[in-house]
């Protein structure tokens, strides 16, 4: 269970994937908004979390944007498919985690709890 309302960012997320993560979203009591993936964009950005679709380039340009801008934000990639070589080329690309949908409201909170962990904690997870 989260202990706070995180602040989550859909970042190029077509509406019916959209649709389903709100969903699972909205027992954790979340303020979700929509952004661009332009710097700009997400330097007004105030997120704990973002979450994109699946896209290498995508996920790369996401990754370089918050990192230029000197703010530790992790990146969820969400899609359809479980492919294992989706996965780790969104971790290769800067992503935090990967899920796939149908969303589970566990599924979420577990993904949210394990982002929202301080970094030393997350550090010591690997």
């Amino acid at each position: 269970m989260l202990d706070r309302h995180p602040k989550i960012v859909f970042a190029g997320i077509d509406f019916p994937l959209s649709a389903e993560l709100t969903s699972a979203l909205e027992p954790t009591g979340s303020e979700i908004e929509t952004a661009a993936l332009e710097p700009e964009s997400l330097a007004h950005c105030a997120a704990d979390v973002i979450f994109c679709q699946f896209e290498p380039a995508r996920v790369r340009r996401l990754a370089s944007a918050i990192e230029s801008l000197r703010r530790r934000v992790p990146i969820v990639v969400v899609g359809r498919l479980p492919e294992v070589s989706d996965w780790l080329d969104s971790i290769e690309a800067g992503a935090t985690d990967y899920c796939t949908a149908p969303f589970e409201t566990a599924q979420i909170e577990w993904v949210l709890e394990t982002c929202l962990k301080p970094a030393t904690a997350r550090t010591a997870l690997v």
